[in-house]
């Protein structure tokens, strides 16, 4: 099977495809509209952080506290909206020569401070590179409220894992110790390869496109607020093998294989099968046939259509009266209860 190239690094025809080849990353100035940013803001907050406690919906990846939304797009339409917003999608098919399929949100509420980092180390792809990252500000940044940094050109240097950087895994349970180290050595890393940190100060609708190996991360908050909106989506392309390093042992061949789905369209991406790892064990995948895609599909879209059915009811409940009345009572009762 032959694909199409990577086309950002094969063709620097176009500013935008020579910028990124040379940066690793992208800014969009005021590309998205304060419509559909302040639904984002008001559907995050109406699903998860008005109910109470033991009134929200229980959905893995979800942490009020820590302001971390996960893949909010299962109820929250407007998330989903952001991630295949067209003039977005339309710059990464250009610049990656294939259409971007949208496959994790992470909505913010807080700023993440999070350590460099490249996200190959979490999603990657083989041929390496088809894996991108896209962050909107749905509020203004300053460098108070803890903005984004990167390292441009970084994205040029070698792909790196654990093992690369002379990391050890002794187990699952010590992994997130590896993750650690590797977070230090990273940086180290590319500043030792003359990569300069520039940060990312955004305005309201900006937005911040860049390349699976840019190496990034969250600045500290130094302000009297940790507040800092903002919403990243992950793409794949199609006919690659999508892996992630950190959980896979590449020398040996062994794979962690994901199957993602295109969060708008229901639709798994197609990929390449190698293998997969099931307690630590390496095991052949076989292709999936026609009869069997056919019902992948066919179960993706009825999941797909429960979801949407449990929006419409949640959109319902909203226009009530009842939610209408109790609104102002829940958040004077989010004030005034004791904490736990």
């Amino acid at each position: 099977m032959t694909s199409q190239g990577l086309r950002y690094a094969l063709d620097e025809t176009g500013d935008l495809r020579s910028a990124f080849r040379r940066d690793g990353y992208l800014i969009l100035k005021n590309a998205i509209s304060t419509e559909l940013l302040d639904r984002i803001r008001w559907e995050i907050e109406e699903t998860f952080v008005a109910p109470a406690e033991d009134a929200r919906p229980e959905l893995p990846g979800i942490n009020v506290k820590t302001g971390r939304f996960q893949d909010a797009w299962r109820l929250c339409p407007s998330v989903a909206a952001l991630a295949g917003e067209s003039g977005v999608t339309r710059v990464l098919e250009d610049l990656f020569g294939r259409t971007p399929h949208p496959f994790q949100t992470l909505t913010f509420s807080t700023a993440t401070q999070q350590k460099s980092h490249s996200d190959h180390i979490h999603f990657s792809s083989r041929p390496l590179g088809f894996m991108c990252g896209v962050w909107v500000a749905l509020q203004d940044v300053t460098e108070e409220n803890g903005p984004l940094f990167y390292y441009p050109g970084s994205h040029n240097l070698p792909y790196l894992g654990y093992a690369d950087l002379g990391i050890e895994v002794e187990s699952d349970e010590t992994e997130p110790v590896s993750y650690g180290v590797y977070e230090n050595r990273i940086d180290m890393y590319v500043r030792s390869h003359g990569c300069h940190r520039e940060t990312f100060t955004a305005s309201k609708g900006d937005v911040l496109i860049w390349a699976a190996n840019l190496v990034h991360g969250g600045s500290p908050v130094s302000g009297v607020t940790d507040v800092r909106w903002s919403q990243v989506t992950h793409y794949y392309f199609d006919d690659c093998l999508h892996y992630t390093p950190r959980l896979s042992d590449e020398i040996a061949g062994d794979f962690y294989v994901r199957r993602p789905v295109d969060i708008c369209t229901g639709v798994p991406i197609r990929g390449v099968e190698k293998t997969v790892t099931s307690e630590s064990t390496t095991v052949p995948t076989q292709d999936i046939n026609d009869a069997e895609n056919s019902l992948l599909v066919a179960e993706v879209v009825q999941l797909t259509s429960e979801v949407e059915r449990l929006k419409r009811e949640l959109a319902a409940m909203r226009n009530t009266k009842t939610f209408r009345y109790t609104k102002q009572l829940r958040r004077i009762y989010r004030r005034v209860r004791p904490a736990r």
